[in-house]
């Protein structure tokens, strides 16, 4: 019970090392197992997100003035085979399952999507979510640092955030 911060430095740490623009910086803050505000950067991008339970989710360009936020809308698309969905790998665990896990998920999205891709950084991969630039993603595996501000970012986008099975995160 109370309050919890939640903060990953680096999501996608691979993508960062080899410099591409993939990556972000996640803190959230917790209360009773609840994220109640969460913020994302995506410094190579210059891209601020930000939510709470009371705000919409909205971005800007940091650099720009700070009356430039713009609220963000998650893809609202009927027609699966025109949207995009985006897998994350996520660790590797037992023994090559998990990413096997992956790739039966990349060929069920490709008989009905529009070209899936892995990713490598679920904070990021959620903000083009809430942007509207991808219908979808999945990581089959998360963890509490992976979408606790990120989840809120794309619920307060008029999205949803569940597990595989559909119950909410």
């Amino acid at each position: 019970e109370g309050c919890l911060w939640i903060v990953d430095p680096i999501d996608g740490t691979i993508n960062f090392f080899l410099q591409d623009d993939h990556w972000g910086i996640s803190i959230a803050l917790v209360e009773n197992e609840h994220t109640i505000a969460g913020v994302v950067y995506l410094p190579a991008r210059k891209q601020l997100f930000s939510a709470s339970r009371d705000i919409t989710a909205r971005f800007r360009l940091v650099g720009e003035e700070e009356s430039n936020w713009m609220n963000s809308r998650v893809n609202h698309e009927d027609n699966l085979t025109n949207s995009q969905f985006w897998v994350e790998w996520g660790k590797e665990e037992h023994g090559g399952g998990d990413h096997n896990n992956v790739q039966d998920v990349i060929k069920k999205l490709d008989r009905h999507t529009l070209y899936p891709q892995i990713r490598n950084c679920m904070t990021a991969t959620m903000m083009a979510v809430a942007c509207g630039k991808v219908a979808g993603c999945v990581l089959p595996k998360p963890e509490p640092f992976d979408i606790a501000a990120a989840g809120l970012i794309v619920e307060r986008a008029g999205g949803m955030v569940t597990d595989t099975d559909g119950n909410p995160w």
